[in-house]
This record gives C-alpha cells, sequence and structure tokens, in this order.
C-alpha cells in the first residue's frame, strides 16, 4: 500500500514481489502521488509551476572487470531538455537505497547540456563531476536513479532491470 501511495521506493534485491513492487511504483511516479507529487516537498521560490525537464539519459552500471576497481567507469548522465538553464546546486541524485545520496555542487545545466557523475573521485570540470565514493553506487541487477530539485521534489525517476 506505502508504494502504490507513492509514500515508498521500491526495492530491487530479488524478492519475490519485487516486479509487482516496482510496477506500483512506476504507477504511483507516473500518476505524481505521494512523494512522486511535482511540490511535494514545497515550490521553490520563484520557480515555474512545471518540474525542469532534466532526465537521466544513460547510466553505466555495470563497468568491466570488478565494480569496486573501477568507479571511474561507473556514472549517470542527466541531461537538460528545458528551455532554460537550470540551476543544479543543492539538488540530489540517489539511487533507491536510503544511504547512495551525492549532492551536486554549485553549478547549472544549459539546455540540450550534460552532466556526467562519475562515482570515483576526481576533479570537476568540463561537465562532469565526481561523487567520490568509495563503493559503486549503482546495482548491476537492478536499481533506480532518482534525480531531486534542491527542497527534495523528485525531476526525475529512472528505474533499470540491470543486466
Amino acid at each position: 500500500e506505502m508504494v502504490r501511495a507513492g509514500q515508498a521506493v521500491a526495492v530491487q534485491n530479488g524478492h519475490e514481489m519485487q516486479a509487482e513492487f516496482k510496477d506500483l511504483e512506476n504507477r504511483s511516479y507516473a500518476s505524481g502521488i505521494g512523494m512522486w507529487a511535482t511540490f511535494a516537498c514545497g515550490q521553490p521560490e520563484g520557480g515555474a509551476p512545471d518540474r525542469p525537464q532534466l532526465r537521466v539519459a544513460d547510466v553505466s552500471y555495470d563497468p568491466t572487470g570488478d565494480d569496486a576497481s573501477s568507479l571511474d567507469d561507473e556514472w549517470v548522465e542527466i541531461v537538460n531538455e528545458s528551455y532554460g538553464t537550470v540551476n543544479m546546486s543543492r539538488w540530489t541524485v540517489r539511487d533507491e537505497s536510503s544511504s547512495n545520496r551525492f549532492v551536486v555542487p554549485n553549478l547549472s545545466l544549459n539546455p540540450g547540456d550534460t552532466l556526467r557523475i562519475i562515482t570515483g573521485c576526481g576533479t570537476d570540470g568540463g561537465g562532469t563531476v565526481y561523487w567520490c565514493s568509495d563503493l559503486p553506487v549503482w546495482n548491476n541487477d537492478g536499481d533506480t536513479v532518482i534525480l531531486q530539485d534542491e527542497l527534495g521534489n523528485t525531476v526525475e525517476h529512472w528505474p533499470y532491470a540491470g543486466s
């Protein structure tokens, strides 16, 4: 009932109800209910009544070799499909777990631009920022990329089934 009402994230960990829960989550997201509502956590000051059109363009969740040794090859890409520039400062990129959270540094994404968030450590720049995680973030057997604005409103919900 919590997943159906948009009050919980369905975790893909192989449990027997996984497919049903993910379907319910996708329906609640598409309906914009619960935590998936456009302004569930409030409307940004001066914000437009519509969500910015930022989308997950791609995820590299299963790099070649040992995932823990290939953190620079694990990443998520966000593309700005809006007509205007989106200030992503203090936005959050997370997975369906309760532990993996990345707060976007002070940056803006122009229309058509892509931001790549690499799991490993490095120097930010040129459309790339680094999570600097010691462990892989994106599960090989399925996960959900959740992009939230600075208030915690979900802007994008992108589940994948894995390899």
